[in-house]
C-alpha cells in the first residue's frame, strides 16, 4: 500500500515561569484523589525522568496520578541528589501501578526512555517532562487522533512543537513540523518497530526533531492536541539545566541532525 504523504509539523515554549508559577497554576490536587488499584493491562505507559527538581516532580506526578486513570506510570531516577530517589520509592509502594528505576548517574533522555518503552505495557507510549503539568482527560485528549486515524504516529500539546530553521534550529513559527519532546505520545508498538531514538542522538537534544521526521519519512502523521487551555502547563528549560555539557551535546546533535535531515531542508515547502 502507498504510505500516505508526510503531514505537515511543530514550536518551542521558552519561557521559564517560578515553580511557584506551576503549583498555583494547578492548585496541587492531593495525590489521594488516585485510588487505583494494580492494572493488568493498562492502555497508557507514562515515562518520567528526573535528575533533581523535586518540587517540579512532585507538582507533576500530582497532576498525573489524579489525572492518568487507565495508565501505568515507569519513573527514573538518574541519580538525583535531592530526595526525588526516596520520593519515587514511595509512590511504588503505594501505587501498584507505578514502578522505578534508579540509575546511579544521569543517563540522559534516551536511554532512560528506551528502557521504559521495552518495559510498556500500555498501548500508547507517553514521554512526559517533571515540569509538565497535566490536565483532566489528557491521555484520552492526545490518543483521540491515533483511534480515529490509523496514519497517526505521533501527538502532542499544541504550543509545545516546533518550526525548523534553514540552520536545523528550531523556534516558534506557523510551519509545523515537528513535536516537542516535553510531552508526546506514540503507539508502543510502532516505536518499537521503528526505534524510539537514533543511535546517532547522543544523551539529550534533537531526538523529537529526528523522531518526528522520522515517522513523516515513513509516511506517518503527527498531530497538535489543545491541551494549554484546559489546564496543561510545561515550564521549560528545568530539564535541560541538568544536561552535563548541553553545549556540547547541543552542538554534536545538532551536527548529526544536519548531516541526516540536509536533504529534508532542500526540499520541503
Amino acid at each position: 500500500m502507498t504510505a500516505p504523504p508526510p503531514a505537515p509539523p511543530p514550536r518551542l515554549d521558552s519561557r521559564k515561569p517560578a515553580v511557584s508559577s506551576l503549583r498555583k497554576a494547578a492548585n496541587h490536587p492531593a495525590i489521594t484523589a488516585v485510588s487505583l488499584a494494580d492494572i493488568e493491562k493498562p492502555a497508557f505507559t507514562v515515562s518520567i525522568l528526573a535528575m533533581d527538581g523535586l518540587e517540579y516532580t512532585r507538582a507533576c506526578l500530582d497532576s498525573v496520578l489524579a489525572n492518568s486513570r487507565e495508565a501505568e506510570v515507569l519513573l527514573t531516577d538518574n541519580g538525583s541528589q535531592d530526595g526525588t530517589a526516596a520520593y519515587f520509592d514511595s509512590l511504588a509502594a503505594r501505587f501498584g501501578f507505578v514502578r522505578v528505576r534508579h540509575n546511579p548517574k544521569n543517563l540522559g533522555f534516551q536511554v532512560p526512555n528506551q528502557r521504559a518503552l521495552e518495559q510498556a505495557r500500555g498501548e500508547f507510549f507517553v514521554m512526559l517532562n517533571n515540569d509538565t503539568r497535566v490536565c483532566p482527560g489528557w491521555l484520552d485528549l492526545l490518543s483521540d487522533p491515533f483511534r480515529r486515524d490509523a496514519r497517526v504516529a505521533l501527538s502532542g500539546p499544541h504550543g509545545s512543537s516546533c518550526t525548523i530553521l534553514d540552520n536545523f534550529h528550531g523556534t516558534p513559527g506557523e510551519r509545523f513540523e515537528y513535536l516537542e519532546g516535553s510531552c508526546l505520545m506514540g503507539r508502543t508498538e510502532l516505536l518499537r518497530e521503528h526505534g524510539l531514538f537514533s543511535e546517532y542522538i547522543d544523551f539529550a537534544y534533537g531526538e523529537d526533531s529526528d523522531l518526528s521526521l522520522r515517522m513523516r519519512e515513513l509516511g506517518y502523521l503527527l498531530v497538535r492536541v489543545d491541551l494549554r487551555s484546559k489546564g496543561f502547563h510545561h515550564v521549560g528549560q528545568v530539564t535541560s539545566s541538568v544536561v552535563p555539557d548541553v553545549a556540547g551535546f547541543q552542538s554534536r546533535n545538532h551536527a548529526s541532525l544536519l548531516r541526516r535531515w540536509s536533504h529534508y531542508l532542500k526540499v520541503r515547502k
